[in-house]
C-alpha cells in the first residue's frame, strides 16, 4: 500500500474527514485549551478521546484533532478563520481537497512503534466518586483524570505509531498514529 502526505488550509476539517473510511478501530482525539485554572476544570473538559465512527464534531468547538486507523491519519490545527489539515496514509481513500506535500514516502522504511501513554488504570473508579462510561486511567505527575477507548484489563496504554525513516540517513522524515492498544501486564 503507498502513503502519501497532504495538506491543505480548509475552512473546516469536515470537507476532508467526511470522505474517509472509518470502522470499529478507528480513533478521534480531540483537544482545546484549557481556559482559567486548568485543574479546576473537568477533566474530560480539555481533552475527548473517542473510538468508532460516527460521532457528531463540531470543529469550530476544538483547537485541533486528528483522526487516526491502520490505514490513515488526519489531524487539524485552528489557524486564523480556518484549519490546517494534514494527511497521511493510503493513497486511495485520500482527500481530493487536499494537496501533496513532502516527504516522499516512497523513499522511506517503516515500523510500528509503541509509546507507553499516562496513567495507571484504576481498579474501582466509582469507590473513589468518578463516574466514567468506560476504564479511568490516573496519572500524578500531571496531575489528572485520563480516559482511554479501550476496553480490556490492561494496567496502562500504548499509542501505536508508524514512523517513516530516510533509507540513506536512517533519520526520522515522519510518523502518525495508527491506534491504541493495552498493556498486556
Amino acid at each position: 500500500m503507498r502513503e502519501i502526505i497532504l495538506w491543505g488550509y480548509l475552512s473546516s476539517p469536515e470537507e476532508a474527514v467526511d470522505i474517509l473510511p472509518g470502522g470499529e478501530d478507528t480513533y478521534l482525539l480531540l483537544e482545546k485549551e484549557p481556559v482559567g485554572r486548568f485543574l479546576e476544570e473537568e477533566p474530560d473538559k480539555n481533552l475527548i478521546f473517542l473510538k468508532g465512527q460516527g460521532h457528531e464534531i463540531d470543529f469550530f468547538q476544538w483547537e485541533k484533532g486528528r483522526i487516526f486507523n491502520y490505514l490513515y491519519e488526519i489531524s487539524w490545527r485552528r489557524e486564523y478563520d480556518g484549519f490546517r489539515v494534514v494527511y497521511t496514509g493510503n493513497s486511495e481513500s485520500r482527500p481530493r481537497v487536499l494537496s501533496y506535500a513532502g516527504p516522499d514516502l516512497e523513499k522511506c522504511t517503516t515500523a510500528v512503534r509503541k509509546y507507553l501513554l499516562w496513567g495507571k488504570r484504576l481498579s474501582s473508579p466509582a469507590e473513589i466518586g468518578i463516574h466514567a462510561p468506560g476504564p479511568v486511567y490516573l496519572e500524578v505527575r500531571i496531575p489528572r483524570l485520563l480516559f482511554y477507548p479501550v476496553e480490556g484489563l490492561g494496567k496502562s496504554v500504548d499509542l501505536l505509531v508508524k514512523e517513516f525513516y530516510c533509507r540513506e540517513t536512517g533519520s526520522l522524515q515522519y510518523y502518525r498514529y495508527c491506534g491504541l492498544e493495552e498493556e498486556k501486564s
